[in-house]
C-alpha cells in the first residue's frame, strides 16, 4: 500500500518525482482494476493517448502516397514509433503499479542501507533529474509549438492530418486548432515519455545506493584481520537478498526499458535520415536536435542502469580474499566460502531489457558504435546518389541542342530509375 510508504526514507526522496507524476496524471490510485487505477486526469491521458496512436498510425500509411517526400516518411515514422512506445509504457506502468511499490518497499528494507549512510543524500540529485525533466519539456514544447505557428496550413495537415484543405477554413481558427491539437498532443505524450524515465532513473539511483551499501559491509569485513563463518554467511544472506532486490526491479521495469531503448535507437535512425534528406534548413536543424537530445536522454538512462550492475560486480575480487582470511578447516565456512565465491563470480543482480540484453557499459558503446556505423553508411549512399544526380545534369547541360531533343527523355527516365531504386534501398 502507497500509504505505508508514505513516511519512508525513500517516499522521501522520490517526493519531487512523484510530485510531478500525479500532477501529470501518471502516478496510478492505488485499486485492484486498472480502470479504476485511472483519475480524471490520468484517464484523459489514457485516451488521447490511444485515440492519437490509432490516428497517425493512419496518418503514417498516408505519408506511404508518396506527395510528401522521403522526410515527411521518415518524420511520421518517428512520430508513430514514439507515440506506440510511449502509450504501451503508460499502460504497463499502471498495470504493474503494486510491483512497483513492492520494489520501493524492498528498497526502503534493505538491511545495510541506513546503516552506512543516510538515503535522503539523493533527494538533491532527484530533484535536479526533475527540474532538468521540466526544462527540457519547456523548451521542447515551446520549440515545437514555434514550428507550428510558423508553418504553413496546408502543410500541417498534409504532414500530419491526411491532407485535408484547409483552403476554405478561416486562417485563425485552423491555426487555433492546430496549436491546441499539436501543444496537447506534446504536452502529453512529452511529458509521459520523459517523467516515466525519470521514474526508472531515480530507481535506478536508489538501487545503487543499495549496492554501495553492500559493497561497504563487505569492505569492513575484509579489513578484519580473520573472518568468521558468521561474516561470510551473512555476506552471503545480504547478497542474495540484493539480487533479490535488483531482480523485482528488473521484472517490473525489463519491457520499459526495452521500449524505451529500441524505440531510442530507431528515432536516432530515422533523424539521421532526415538529416540526410530534410529539404530545408529548418527541417535539418530540428532534425540534429532530435538526434542530440535522444542520445542525451539514452546516455542518461543507460548510464543509471548500467551503474547499478556495475555495483553488483565490483566485490568479486574481495571474495578470494575474504576467502583466504577464514578458517578453511571448518566445513562449514569452507561451504560458505565457496557459496560465496559462486555467488559473486555469477551475479544475476542486473538490469536488462526484456532480457533481450543487459544494460551495461559494453552495451552503450555498441550502440553508439552501431549508431556511428549506420550514420557512415548513409553518409556514403548520399553522396553515391548527390554524384549520380549531378553527373546526370552535367551530362544535360553538356549535350548539343539536337542530341538534347532525342535524348533528354532517356535521360530523364533513367534518373528517375536510379532515384527509384536509391529510395527503395534507403
Amino acid at each position: 500500500n502507497f500509504q505505508n510508504l508514505q513516511k519512508s526514507d525513500v517516499m522521501y526522496v522520490l517526493k519531487p518525482i512523484l510530485f510531478s507524476l500525479k500532477t501529470l496524471g501518471l502516478w496510478p490510485r492505488d485499486a485492484k482494476k486498472f480502470s479504476k487505477r485511472l483519475n480524471l486526469q490520468s484517464c484523459f491521458v489514457f485516451v488521447y493517448l490511444h485515440i492519437y496512436s490509432i490516428h497517425i498510425v493512419l496518418n503514417w500509411l498516408y505519408s506511404f502516397r508518396g506527395k510528401l517526400g522521403f522526410y515527411a516518411l521518415l518524420d511520421n515514422t518517428s512520430l508513430v514509433v514514439r507515440t506506440l512506445a510511449t502509450a504501451a509504457v503508460f499502460d504497463m506502468f499502471f498495470i504493474t503499479h503494486f510491483e512497483t511499490l513492492d520494489s520501493l518497499h524492498a528498497i526502503d528494507l534493505f538491511p545495510p542501507l541506513f546503516t552506512k549512510f543516510s538515503l535522503r543524500s539523493l533527494r538533491f540529485y532527484i530533484i535536479l533529474l526533475v527540474g532538468a525533466s521540466w526544462l527540457y519539456v519547456i523548451v521542447q514544447l515551446a520549440f515545437s509549438s514555434w514550428s507550428v505557428a510558423t508553418m504553413d496550413s496546408q502543410k500541417f495537415m498534409d504532414l500530419y492530418f491526411y491532407g485535408f484543405y484547409s483552403s476554405h477554413v478561416n486562417i485563425g481558427l485552423m491555426r487555433f486548432l492546430m496549436a491546441c491539437v499539436w501543444f496537447t498532443y506534446i504536452w502529453i505524450t512529452l511529458s509521459a515519455e520523459i517523467f516515466l524515465k525519470s521514474f526508472y532513473v531515480s530507481t535506478c539511483l536508489l538501487l545503487a545506493r543499495c549496492a554501495r551499501s553492500y559493497n561497504l559491509v563487505v569492505s569492513d569485513i575484509e579489513a578484519q584481520e580473520f573472518v568468521s563463518g558468521d561474516d561470510i554467511n551473512n555476506i552471503n544472506k545480504l547478497h542474495s537478498k540484493l539480487c533479490d532486490l535488483v531482480l523485482n526491479v528488473d521484472k517490473n521495469f525489463t519491457g520499459k526499458a526495452f521500449l524505451w531503448v529500441a524505440t531510442i535507437f530507431l528515432n536516432i535512425c530515422l533523424k539521421i535520415g532526415s538529416v540526410m534528406f530534410g529539404s530545408d534548413a529548418s527541417e535539418t536543424s530540428a532534425a540534429i536536435m532530435d538526434v542530440v537530445n535522444y542520445f542525451a536522454i539514452f546516455i542518461i538512462v543507460s548510464m543509471t542502469a548500467a551503474d547499478v550492475s556495475a555495483q553488483c560486480e565490483t566485490v568479486l575480487p574481495v571474495a578470494h580474499r575474504l576467502a583466504s582470511k577464514a578458517d578453511m578447516t571448518d566445513l562449514t565456512v569452507l561451504y560458505q566460502a565457496k557459496l560465496m565465491i559462486s555467488k559473486m563470480s555469477h551475479s544475476v543482480a542486473r538490469l536488462t531489457g526484456w532480457n533481450c540484453f543487459i544494460i551495461n557499459r559494453p552495451f552503450i558503446l555498441t550502440v553508439i558504435g552501431a549508431v556511428l556505423t549506420y550514420s557512415v553508411v548513409l553518409m556514403q549512399m548520399s553522396r553515391s546518389l548527390s554524384y549520380k544526380q549531378a553527373s546526370i545534369a552535367q551530362l544535360i547541360t553538356t549535350m548539343s541542342p539536337i542530341d538534347n531533343q532525342n535524348e533528354t527523355r532517356l535521360i530523364i527516365e533513367f534518373s528517375n530509375v536510379t532515384q527509384a531504386s536509391s529510395d527503395l534501398h534507403l
